[in-house]
């Protein structure tokens, strides 16, 4: 079974190396809308691969970050790196350029690392992220799995999210949930009231 959750944010980046004159000149701005899909071949105590609830709690406040944030590669030069965070509050350096396919891994590995550290509560077993899908425009997009995931960013996670910064207040509005399921602790989720037994 697969069940999909869609967030929505704001960014802005500017894409080097592409053929586009406009994206890889020009800082613009993406109503990014992002699709996470999710699959287990078991169905929890209310009957759900995973409550969409639970998605609104660690997931969503990882997905939030990226809202009215710049994404910056750090390999950008440093006049560049400090005039964004000297006069944005809200940025993310990426060791890598934050195209729609990156950004999909980008968040494919993230969302993966907070699943994998939640202890689930409700009978669900089995829970995957498949894949992500990351809208750039109404009419194009970035697909990411586990495969593509593993194949363009380094194999440990940690390795990963040593080379990306988080702005001070995307850091200091990060749940302690969140800080700790992306550090390696398992956090278990919310025990929920049993009404019925079927």
């Amino acid at each position: 079974m697969i069940v999909r959750k869609i967030f929505s944010v704001e960014t802005g980046h500017i894409v080097r190396n592409c053929s586009s004159d406009r994206c890889k000149y020009t800082h613009h701005g993406h109503s990014a809308k992002i699709e996470l899909f999710f699959e287990s071949e078991y169905l929890d105590n209310a009957g759900m691969v995973m409550d969409f609830g639970l998605m609104k709690n660690d997931i969503k406040a990882f997905i939030d970050m990226m809202d009215h944030c710049y994404l910056f590669c750090s390999a950008e030069d440093e006049e560049f790196k400090n005039f964004h965070r000297l006069y944005n509050n809200r940025w993310i350096e990426l060791p890598f350029i934050p195209s729609a396919e990156m950004l999909s891994i980008f968040i494919f590995r993230f969302v993966e690392q907070i699943i994998r550290f939640t202890i689930f509560t409700n009978g669900e077993r089995g829970v995957r992220l498949k894949s992500v899908r990351y809208h750039e425009t109404d009419t194009c997009y970035a697909e990411c799995d586990k495969a593509d995931a593993m194949r363009y960013t380094p194999e440990r996670f940690a390795e990963l999210l040593d080379g990306i910064t988080f702005s001070d207040e995307l850091s200091a509005g990060m749940p302690e949930n969140l800080v700790k399921k992306l550090g390696g602790t398992a956090v278990p989720n919310p025990e929920t009231e049993q009404q019925i037994r079927p």
